[in-house]
């Protein structure tokens, strides 16, 4: 495998005033805001990961730490911003070290519920709010949400991480940063992928739907031997299941704020 952290890699926070974690604390013991009865009969954590779906995420999620330890413990600070309802990176990685960021707050409120922290704003709001977790965060997790920009890249410290998966093209935006590495992956079926094969997964897909219905026909050679002005094509995001991660280079810019946002 070309790269794999080690525990040196590892940056445990100051327990001491200047932790950056407390502010975050702090913001978040406010008066309690959760009405159970404003929360709908079907749980939205259910909806969006049925029990079977849920168990092979956190299996998939599961055989990726583990094959890439990254030494996240309680004083970590694990940013998912666009986290709906999904607690399954918590379950794994520990539910007090994930911080759910989403301005639904229908969803923001069953997470706290069920004893998991979570903001109800936007995620750039919540950078705004928090200028004190520059270059201090260790991992920011971008799954169905987006890709991550050149401000929130700032906020992660050399070493840190990003989780990211290819539903809006977020894990091949980051392999083009080159203040980033990739580390590895793992598909939806729970298969560690190295460096290479990880690298190799990336990438996007060409496809065309005939017109009038009909299968849908993939890959440049096939696309090739179809008559032109009978097919629709478009180009997509590889393997949107998988999940990759990569690691912040040590060398980069993390704490100049400018420089992030002109990436």
């Amino acid at each position: 495998m070309d790269t794999e952290p080690t525990a040196s890699d590892h940056h445990t926070l100051s327990s001491g005033g200047d932790n950056p974690w407390d502010s975050v604390m702090q913001a978040l013991q406010k008066p309690e805001i959760v009405e159970t009865d404003l929360l709908p009969r079907e749980s939205l954590k259910a909806k969006l990961y049925p029990a079977e779906k849920e168990t092979a995420k956190k299996r998939q999620l599961a055989a990726l730490f583990e094959a890439f330890p990254l030494g996240i413990t309680e004083q970590s600070i694990v940013l998912y911003p666009g986290s709906a309802a999904d607690a399954t990176f918590a379950d794994v990685i520990g539910g007090r070290q994930v911080i759910h960021i989403d301005p639904d707050e229908v969803s923001i409120r069953e997470l706290q519920t069920e004893g998991y922290v979570g903001v109800p704003t936007t995620k750039e709001q919540y950078y705004a709010d928090n200028p004190g977790l520059v270059g201090a965060v260790d991992m920011i997790i971008s799954y169905n949400a987006g890709k991550i920009s050149g401000e929130e890249v700032s906020f992660i410290r050399p070493g840190g991480y990003v989780l990211a998966n290819n539903w809006h093209d977020s894990a091949n935006a980051m392999a083009r940063r080159e203040d980033f590495e990739l580390v590895g992956a793992v598909d939806q079926f729970g298969v560690v992928q190295d460096t290479t094969i990880a690298t190799e997964a990336l990438g996007y897909e060409r496809s065309a739907m005939l017109h009038g219905g009909g299968n849908m026909v993939f890959g440049a050679d096939e696309i090739a031997k179809l008559e032109k002005g009978t097919y629709a094509e478009t180009t997509e995001s590889r393997n949107t299941e998988t999940i990759w991660l990569f690691r912040k280079k040590d060398s980069a810019p993390h704490d100049e704020l400018d420089k992030a946002k002109a990436l």
